[in-house]
């Protein structure tokens, strides 16, 4: 029986050897090709001359019509001279390092998911070594998750929230705050897992974008501040509807930093889609004051043939 049980063991060891080696072959093949020359010619801009920001607003992971490819081709047609990463300046070092030999295995079995910006963002830099990269996330994001829970108690939140409209405990105005909380969080959804890049960074997802955010911060607020059986949920409440507000604008004040320590220069903010519409908003007030420019991925000259 032990030397049965040895056996189907051993088999079962091979079967994932087996399996591990050809899905990391797999992974390897694929980073190989993406590490090759460049996917297509490059768009041409003229030479910057004055001050310029492109927020190109991502998604992080990898999807049917964005993936790491398109990211840098989206560089390649920039050609930015700094590129500022939506992370926090202690791990954007690590970030962009090459992955070890079980990080790599990881994602090769589907595991963990290979990320968009790092590995275009290195590709990019190993072509045009001159090029700056510098993080622009509000220093204090981790430590404010940790302190307020900003990860982890809005699933609460939303528990509580679905078990009280299952036992008609919401009133109508409640409810319908929450249905369209529900639908445009499905619309945003869809729109980051199946939309390309040119998609992404326009002003209809701008618009969709910022009303999902105002009713996840705001208006989702007004039905714990008037629900009883959402009492323990208030003080959270207070602190989450301003984080939103208090993270973006100091990112938008880092991106504007940047933009005044490095004149005449072209500068391309990495951004989850999400947050564009706020940063833009807010480095337009500041535009004309530190003498830069706000571009559109759209402005780009067709791409020479």
């Amino acid at each position: 029986m032990a030397g049965k049980i040895l056996k189907i063991s051993l088999l079962t060891l091979l079967l994932f050897g087996a399996v591990g080696a050809a899905a990391l072959y797999r992974y390897e093949r694929q980073q190989r090709a993406f590490w090759a020359a460049p996917a297509r010619a490059p768009a041409t801009l003229p030479p910057a001359g004055s001050t310029e920001i492109f927020v190109l607003g991502t998604v992080h992971f990898p999807t049917p019509a964005f993936t790491a490819d398109s990211l840098y081709n989206a560089l390649e047609a920039l050609r930015p001279d700094l590129i500022l990463f939506e992370i926090d300046s202690t791990r954007l070092a690590e970030v962009l390092r090459p992955p070890a030999p079980m990080q790599r295995l990881s994602r090769a079995l589907g595991w963990a998911a290979s990320p968009n910006e790092a590995p275009a963002v290195t590709k990019y830099r190993q072509r045009y070594p001159a090029t700056l990269v510098r993080p622009y996330e509000w220093g204090r994001r981790d430590q404010f998750h940790r302190q307020h829970g900003i990860l982890t108690t809005p699933g609460l939140v939303f528990q509580k929230l679905n078990t009280l409209r299952k036992a008609g405990q919401l009133t109508p105005r409640q409810r319908q705050i929450l249905a369209t909380y529900d639908s445009l969080t499905a619309s945003l959804n869809a729109l980051g897992s199946t939309q390309p890049l040119a998609v992404l960074n326009s002003v209809a997802t701008d618009s969709l974008a910022q009303r999902r955010q105002n009713c996840q911060y705001h208006q989702l607020k007004t039905i714990v501040d008037e629900n009883e059986e959402l009492r323990e949920f208030r003080a959270f409440y207070q602190v989450n509807e301003q984080y939103w507000d208090i993270r973006n604008q100091a990112m938008a004040r880092n991106i504007a930093r940047y933009a005044a320590l490095y004149p005449g220069r072209r500068l391309v903010v990495l951004s989850g889609f999400n947050h564009r519409y706020y940063l833009r908003r807010e480095l337009l007030k500041r535009a004309a004051k530190l003498h830069f420019r706000l571009r559109e991925l759209a402005d780009l000259a067709p791409p020479a043939r």
